[in-house]
């Protein structure tokens, strides 16, 4: 086995079709292709770290498609493993508040024309999900239920509830802070704001748009929760 050196040709476009049929010529554009796809990805998500990936060896006279696969390949498992390590490093950079935060999925959040959906579940009434029961929990949008709380106001009888809660607020842009924000209860057509209660929102990453968890923050009369009536989150994409 050759060790892990890279090989530039040498020859131009010519020489290099000489060498190779078509089909091995394909191959290894695709390779190279999709290992270009992984560096562009690599250095626009951690610009912060340097990477020195070898440049290889100049090899003179033509060089069997074997050789040459070998060391294409050779490339892409390193910066395969580069990106990997690039992952896991932001993963782990996260407020410890955005590793454990729950998620909120369900996709009966993105409906905000008043489809009248009641998904039913615990601490549901009337078939209307609630979410008021979760003070002091962070939590997160994704999957089908998008990646974000919603900014604009709902119509009534939306988002999986009767009484749909939105926010306009401003999103921190610290990560890893906490900010107060204002959430607000659509009670009918024309009420937006009826009523407002206190949320917290935390930026998780400077590497996603949308990376924020919410918590809904304890009553001002320090009982443990409120009393659900039919409110729940809203979110959007």
């Amino acid at each position: 086995m050759k060790s892990a050196m890279f090989i530039l040709l040498a020859f131009a476009s010519a020489a290099y079709a000489v060498s190779l049929s078509a089909v091995e010529q394909q191959e290894l554009r695709k390779l190279d292709i999709k290992t270009n796809i992984l560096k562009n990805e690599l250095t626009s998500e951690c610009p912060q770290f340097t990477y020195n990936f070898p440049s290889g060896k100049e090899v003179v006279g033509n060089v069997k498609f074997s050789v040459q696969l070998e060391a294409k390949q050779e490339e892409y498992a390193i910066v395969f493993k580069e990106l990997y390590k690039c992952h896991q490093w932001k993963l782990l950079s996260k407020p410890q508040e955005c590793l454990t935060a729950e998620k909120r999925t369900e996709s009966w959040r993105l409906d905000h024309n008043g489809g009248n959906i009641r998904p039913g579940g615990a601490n549901s009434q009337d078939g209307y999900a609630c979410d008021l029961h979760d003070s002091n929990r962070w939590f997160r949008f994704t999957g089908a239920a998008g990646n974000r709380l919603l900014n604009s106001c709902p119509k009534v009888n939306s988002c999986g509830s009767k009484y749909p809660i939105w926010s306009d607020a401003e999103m921190p842009t610290a990560v890893g802070q906490a900010v107060a924000i204002d959430g607000y209860v659509v009670l009918e057509e024309g009420y937006c704001k009826y009523w407002t209660i206190p949320l917290e929102v935390m930026k998780c990453s400077d590497y996603l748009e949308d990376d924020f968890i919410y918590k809904l923050s304890a009553p001002a009369d320090n009982s443990s929760s409120y009393s659900c009536g039919n409110g729940a989150f809203c979110g959007m994409e």
